[in-house]
């Protein structure tokens, strides 16, 4: 583990495993599953997920899927994150590119 003199700096494979058992094992309330596109990438680069729309808005019984890919700049820079599914949202292309920069927090 890398350490500054202010924090030590996890590896990216060791966050990229906890992440990994979150989405294997379930957090929050249910609405976004996660894990591996292949169970043989040993860089933990390539995932999937499916984001389950929430109730009571213009998205609920909907679900969409999506290609998230952690390159070797993650967790400091975004992983890449591609819609599968169609969805009108200002963040995301018509090719379903997420833009980072334009989604609501």
């Amino acid at each position: 583990m890398v350490s500054t003199a202010d924090k030590a700096i996890m590896p990216r494979s060791f966050r990229l495993l906890e992440e990994l058992e979150a989405g294997e094992n379930g957090v929050g309330d249910g609405t976004v599953i996660w894990g591996l596109e292949n169970d043989n990438d040993i860089e933990l680069t390539y995932w999937t997920g499916l984001i389950f729309g929430p109730p009571r808005t213009c998205f609920e019984n909907r679900t969409y899927s999506l290609r998230v890919e952690c390159r070797d700049t993650y967790p400091d820079q975004p992983p890449t994150v591609r819609l599968t599914s169609r969805i009108n949202m200002s963040c995301v292309s018509s090719n379903g590119q997420v833009d980072p920069e334009a989604v609501p927090v």
